[in-house]
């Protein structure tokens, strides 16, 4: 009967263990969920303050390509001038 009861004891404190550790992962689990939802929130707010300044870089570059393509065409003009 002792090896009985030692058996349901042994039984009894790897179930209590197991139901910490799954508390604990849950928990863990809970946690990374947090820090997920809060590192997207941050993507989503700086990717909203970079928006205007990201359209305005397109507006400027392709008014570079404009200048860049007037200055090349104009120096091709000159060149032949010569």
């Amino acid at each position: 009967m002792s090896g009985y009861r030692n058996t349901q004891d042994a039984i009894e404190s790897v179930s209590t263990m197991k139901s910490e550790f799954d508390s604990m992962k849950g928990r863990t689990l809970e946690d990374m969920s947090d820090m997920v939802q809060q590192f997207n929130s941050k993507i989503a707010s700086k990717k909203a303050a970079l928006e205007p300044i990201i359209r305005e870089l397109r507006s400027v570059r392709q008014q570079a390509q404009v200048v860049t393509t007037t200055f090349s065409q104009t120096c091709i003009l000159l060149c032949y001038r010569k």
